[in-house]
């Protein structure tokens, strides 16, 4: 029993390389900074006091309820701000927060306002986002509760330029096995409920994906690759089902972790995924590095 607990125990708390963590930082800060940015233009409808829920909303009609019963009402609190002015202060406030987390400039201070504008944006209007608006808050706490300022940042670059020794490049692993954990969760969650779906068990799902005006971003006929996209149908549920063992071999994971940044990859290229693709590759990270 001994032996299990001291395994335990340097598996989350051994010192690990934060270089893995940095880029999970980087990657997902700037895919949420993209995520927000091409939403400014409608930012007064989604979020304002004019926009569905919003203050100015509910004053109206008072008798619609809550706008988004399945968020805790302890965050919805910009749904009661009344003040346009104010919210696109604080979206703002969310892009520049994020742009300096991403740099690594004041790292945990814009790490931790980042992910309360973030949650606070969400949970007024969630049918703004994707599903990964909710998935994204976990690895954001992750991020912010693991020193990653100490590399590949602004910080580590002023501390150096101040003439001061650099922090270690190494901390506790807690942080990074908790986003590798929930990483893994997320893609056994999603392969596990395509099993009765049958546009996955038929491999039509890819090519359905790519000839839909809505989905695809090259709608077109693609019968004639019909056969490579079925197989194409079948690798990416396969790598994703079987994501949650082998991102944890050892002369696998890593290359399981690139094949799956390939993937995630390619389905930016051609499907409108919204920032789903940039927050997989950055969880990834923290399986991909450091390489060796």
């Amino acid at each position: 029993m001994r032996q299990g607990t001291g395994a335990l125990s340097r598996f989350f708390f051994e010192e690990r390389p934060l270089v893995g963590m940095a880029a999970a930082r980087i990657v997902i800060a700037l895919t949420l900074l993209h995520a927000y940015a091409v939403r400014a233009p409608a930012v007064a409808d989604l979020f304002g006091p004019e926009g569905a829920g919003g203050a100015a909303f509910r004053e109206r009609l008072p008798e619609a309820g809550r706008f988004h019963p399945q968020i805790a009402p302890v965050f919805d609190l910009l749904s009661a701000v009344p003040s346009a002015a104010l919210t696109q202060a604080l979206f703002v406030a969310l892009l520049v927060a994020s742009l300096a987390f991403a740099l690594g400039l004041a790292t945990r201070p814009a790490g931790v306002l980042t992910l309360v504008l973030h949650v606070l944006f969400h949970a007024r209007n969630p049918y703004a986002f994707g599903g990964w608006a909710g998935w994204v808050t976990g690895p954001l706490l992750y991020l912010v509760l693991a020193p990653t300022g100490r590399v590949w940042s602004l910080d580590a670059w002023l501390r150096r330029r101040r003439g001061l020794a650099p922090l270690p490049d190494r901390a506790p692993a807690w942080p990074l096995r908790l986003l590798q954990i929930h990483l893994c969760a997320m893609y056994f969650t999603a392969a596990a409920s395509r099993i009765d779906k049958p546009i996955w068990l038929s491999g039509d799902l890819v090519q359905v994906a790519l000839t839909s005006a809505i989905s695809s971003r090259l709608p077109g006929d693609w019968s004639v690759f019909a056969p490579w996209l079925r197989l194409a149908t079948w690798a990416a549920w396969a790598l994703e089902l079987l994501a949650p063992v082998a991102l944890w071999l050892p002369r696998v994971g890593r290359l399981w972790a690139l094949a799956l940044v390939g993937l995630h990859a390619g389905l930016q290229l051609l499907v409108l995924m919204d920032a789903w693709s940039g927050v997989m590759i950055g969880g990834l990270m923290a399986f991909l590095l450091p390489w060796r």
